[in-house]
């Protein structure tokens, strides 16, 4: 099982999405670190864990908006 917090809920379903192949890789409980942010349009996330000796996934999506407002 996951369990995780997150700062920002609105994006809670989305991000468990992306840790949930970590499910699998073992047993124990494991520490995952995630952080995102929206940066000139593209939203950017990073993945680490200190369970995975150096591991780090990054995701990154563009987000086409048509104004200031909707970013």
């Amino acid at each position: 099982m996951i369990d995780f917090s997150i700062s920002n809920d609105e994006y809670q379903n989305d991000l468990a999405e992306l840790i949930r192949p970590f499910e699998s890789r073992t047993d124990e409980n494991i520490s995952l670190a995630v952080e995102y942010r929206n940066q000139e349009g593209v939203f950017k996330i990073q993945i680490t864990s200190d369970k995975f000796d150096g591991f780090v996934k990054n995701y990154v999506f563009k987000i086409d908006t048509d104004g200031e407002l909707e970013r």
